[in-house]
C-alpha cells in the first residue's frame, strides 16, 4: 500500500489494516522520523516500482508536507498526486511541516515537466472534477501559471486569505 504522505487522514487506519492483513507492505518516502513500523518500505526520489506490468516512478514532492511523494506512470499517461496537487490548485502550506518553497519546486520542477497530456488523479476531490490533464490544469489555474517563487507565493497567501473569510 502506498502512503502518499504521513499526514492523519491518509494513515489513521493503517493499524486496522494491519490487523487485518498482517503481510499488508507499507510504501512510503524515507524519513528517518517516520517510522511506521513493520513492513514499512522506504522509497526514494525517481526510484522505479515494477507492479505486475505496470511501473511506477516515485516522485518525491515535499512541500504539503516533508515525505510527500507523487507515483507517475509513464506508459499510461497518469500521475497520483496524493495532496500535492488537486484539481485547479495545490494541497495547502498551513501546517507546521508544510514548506511554500519546497511545494513551489515540487510543482515547478518536478510534476510541471511531466508530459502535458499526463492526467492527475489526487487525495482529495476538491475540484470541478476528479481528474484533468497537466496541460488543463496550467491553463485553468493561477496556481500553476506562475513565472517566480514570489509570485507563486502571492497566490497561495491570497488563496489562505479567501479561507479564512
Amino acid at each position: 500500500m502506498f502512503i502518499t504522505h504521513s499526514h492523519f487522514d491518509h494513515i489513521k487506519y493503517i493499524e486496522d489494516l494491519r490487523d487485518q492483513f498482517p503481510q499488508l507492505q507499507l510504501c512510503g518516502y524515507y524519513l528517518p522520523e517516520e517510522d511506521f513500523g513493520v513492513n514499512h518500505r522506504g522509497l526514494t526520489h525517481h526510484e522505479i516500482i515494477p507492479i505486475g506490468t505496470e511501473i511506477l516512478t516515485v516522485l518525491h514532492t515535499p512541500g504539503h508536507y516533508p515525505d510527500s511523494i507523487c507515483l507517475w506512470n509513464k506508459k499510461d499517461n497518469c500521475v497520483f498526486t496524493g495532496d500535492t496537487m488537486f484539481v485547479g490548485r495545490t494541497g495547502r502550506t498551513i501546517g507546521a511541516k508544510s514548506n511554500i518553497s519546497h511545494l513551489y519546486n515540487s510543482i515547478y520542477e518536478t510534476l510541471l515537466i511531466l508530459p502535458p497530456q499526463t492526467i492527475i488523479y489526487s487525495g482529495h476531490h476538491y475540484g470541478f472534477k476528479k481528474s484533468i490533464s497537466l496541460r488543463e490544469n496550467v491553463r485553468l489555474s493561477t496556481f500553476f501559471q506562475c513565472t517566480s517563487e514570489e509570485e507563486f507565493m502571492k497566490v497561495m497567501e491570497q488563496f489562505e486569505k479567501n479561507r479564512r473569510i
